[in-house]
C-alpha cells in the first residue's frame, strides 16, 4: 500500500501521456513477477521489499477506471465504472479466502503435498502462483486491448 500510495499519481500521468494499455501491461506483468517472488520469500525483509515493489510498480486502478470511461458510451459509463469497483470489491473478499485456503499446503494436505517439496519449503507459494497465473492470463488478454477508441 505504501508503494502504491507513492506512485499512483505517477502511473496516472504515464497513462495519460503514453496510453492506458502500456500502463496496464506493465502493472499486470508486475503482479506476475513480484507476486511469484513474494511466494519465494525466505525472510521478513524479502517479503516486505517484494510487496513494496509490487505496489510501487503497479498503478492499475486509476488507468483501468479511465479506460472504462473511454470504453463505454456516456449513457453506460456508470455501469462500466461500477463493474470495475465491484470486481475490485469481490477480489478483496475472495482473494484472501482463497489464499488462506491454499496457504501451507504441506501442513493442510500432507497426503497430497510433501513437506520436502517446493510447496513444503515455501508454504505461501501456491496462492501466489495462482494469483500470478491469473495475472499472466490477464496480461496476455490485455495485449489485444484497443489502443484508442473512436467515440460517436
Amino acid at each position: 500500500m505504501v508503494g502504491r500510495a507513492l506512485t499512483s499519481v505517477f502511473w496516472g500521468m504515464c497513462a495519460d501521456r503514453y496510453g492506458r494499455k502500456p500502463v496496464i501491461l506493465i502493472g499486470t506483468s508486475t503482479v506476475v513477477i513480484f507476486n511469484t517472488l513474494f511466494g519465494f520469500s525466505v525472510n521478513y525483509w524479502m517479503a516486505i521489499i517484494t510487496r513494496f515493489l509490487l505496489g510501487f510498480l503497479n498503478g492499475l486502478l486509476g488507468p483501468i477506471k479511465a479506460y472504462a470511461c473511454e470504453l463505454f458510451r456516456e449513457e453506460h459509463q456508470a455501469i462500466g465504472l461500477s463493474s470495475v469497483s465491484s470486481s475490485w470489491g469481490i477480489g478483496l473478499v475472495i482473494g484472501p479466502a482463497l489464499g488462506g485456503f491454499l496457504a501451507q499446503p504441506a501442513e493442510k494436505f500432507p497426503s497430497l503435498v510433501s513437506s520436502d517439496s517446493l510447496f513444503g519449503r515455501f508454504p505461501y507459494l501456491l496462492p501466489c502462483l495462482c494469483i500470478s497465473i491469473f495475472a499472466l492470463v490477464v496480461t496476455i488478454g490485455a495485449i489485444w486491448l484497443p489502443v484508442q477508441f473512436i467515440c460517436n
